[in-house]
């Protein structure tokens, strides 16, 4: 599992996964990868995409609504991916973000 500050980021792997599970949508990863609205939000951690769990949220609850989101959780999501870019690039971030291993259980 890999978050920062206590907010959880997912792979595209798992974002499709949740996607096909809960909702029933077989997505490829390529024609995940391809819609700039996800790709533009994502984190890169090891050169590697992820997507804040808010991000996910909000993704999912514009996909369910039948009304578009409003502006203030829109600001407020896009604030908090804002706010984890700031973090994700300052150099001196490897000790505010915590990176835990599924597989091996542990922090590294």
């Amino acid at each position: 599992m890999l978050s920062i500050n206590g907010v959880r980021l997912y792979s595209l792997k798992e974002f499709q996964n949740i996607l096909e599970d809960s909702y029933n949508l077989s997505i490829s990863k390529n024609t995940i990868s391809k819609k700039s609205k996800i790709l533009k939000c994502a984190i890169h951690v090891d050169n590697r995409p992820y997507l804040l769990e808010d991000f996910c949220t909000y993704f999912l609850m514009d996909f369910r609504r039948p009304k578009p989101i409003t502006n203030s959780i829109k600001e407020t999501i896009q604030l908090r991916i804002e706010q984890a870019k700031k973090l994700m690039s300052r150099k001196s971030t490897k000790h505010e973000i915590q990176i835990t291993s599924k597989k091996m259980g542990h922090t590294l």
